[in-house]
């Protein structure tokens, strides 16, 4: 098995915690189905909805909330997840630019 590599976009971040056992490259199912499966247990795959997206920096951004910036990235076959650590938000951004946001904590 070969480990998913994650690269951190922020020097603080300690930790992905099981991230790295929930969503996995080898594992060919969109990273949806991943965490309907193996993150079943807080909640599975929930959407939230309003975000919008710098597509150049990564930076979400929700009305009245400050700007999350992005801690870690990962390539799972044809998606880009990014996780934001202080809010523990995970995004799974499509190549068409699609995305879509959800928890992870």
């Amino acid at each position: 098995m070969t480990p998913t590599i994650w690269f951190r976009l922020d020097p603080t971040l300690r930790s992905l915690g099981f991230l790295p056992d929930i969503v996995m490259a080898e594992d060919k199912r969109p990273v949806k189905e991943q965490l309907e499966d193996r993150y079943a247990h807080g909640g599975g795959f929930r959407p939230i909805k309003g975000f919008k997206l710098n597509p150049k920096t990564l930076v979400l951004r929700f009305p009245g909330d400050d700007p999350f910036k992005p801690g870690a990235t990962a390539k799972i076959n044809d998606e880009t997840v990014v996780f934001y650590p202080y809010c523990s938000l995970l995004m799974i951004l499509q190549r068409d630019g699609k995305f879509e946001v959800t928890r992870v904590d």
